[in-house]
C-alpha cells in the first residue's frame, strides 16, 4: 500500500498553516522516512518511498498536481508507468476537472491538486477505489490519508 498524507486548509489562515507545518515536521522526524512530495498554498503531500526507493507519485512540474499510485495509459504504446506528467497532460487533467484523467489512464490512484485561481483543492480517486482514501477535518484543515495513523 501506498502511504500518504494530505493537509488542505484556506491559505489565508495563518493559525491552520502554522498546524499544518508542525504535523508535517513531525511526520518527517519520524524514522519511516516521510518525504514532502508536493508543497504550494493550500495543499501538502507527504508520502513514503516504496521498499525500492522510489516515491509513489506522479506529478508535474509545471503544476500543483501530484498522482499517489500506480498510473498508466490506457494507449498500449507509451510506457509501462507513468512517473512524471508533461505540462500538456497535466493542463488536460487540471482542465478537465479530472475527466482527463479517469478517460486517459488507469491504475491505483489519488489525484490532488489545486486550482491556482481559486484554490480550490480537488480529489480524484481510481474508479475501483483500490487506493485507500480516508477523509479527516478539523474545524480549519481537511486531511487525507491512506492509513488512519498516520493522521
Amino acid at each position: 500500500m501506498d502511504r500518504f498524507v494530505a493537509f488542505f486548509w484556506n491559505v489565508e489562515d495563518g493559525a491552520a498553516a502554522a498546524q499544518v507545518n508542525a504535523w508535517s515536521e513531525q511526520l518527517l522526524r519520524q524514522q519511516d522516512a516521510w518525504l514532502i512530495a508536493l508543497s504550494c498554498p493550500g495543499l501538502v503531500l507527504l508520502a513514503r518511498p516504496r521498499s525500492n526507493g522510489s516515491l509513489p507519485i506522479t506529478v508535474s512540474d509545471d503544476s500543483d498536481l501530484a498522482i499517489v499510485g500506480s498510473l498508466y495509459p490506457r494507449r498500449r504504446s507509451e510506457e509501462a508507468s507513468k512517473s512524471t506528467l508533461g505540462p500538456a497532460e497535466a493542463a488536460q487533467i487540471l482542465d478537465s476537472g479530472g475527466g482527463a484523467l479517469l478517460g486517459k489512464y488507469w491504475g491505483s490512484f489519488v489525484a490532488l491538486w489545486r486550482n491556482k485561481e481559486t484554490g480550490a483543492v480537488s480529489v480524484v480517486r481510481d474508479p475501483c477505489g483500490s487506493n485507500p482514501c480516508f477523509r479527516l477535518r478539523t474545524p480549519r484543515i481537511s486531511i487525507l490519508c491512506s492509513y488512519l495513523v498516520d493522521a
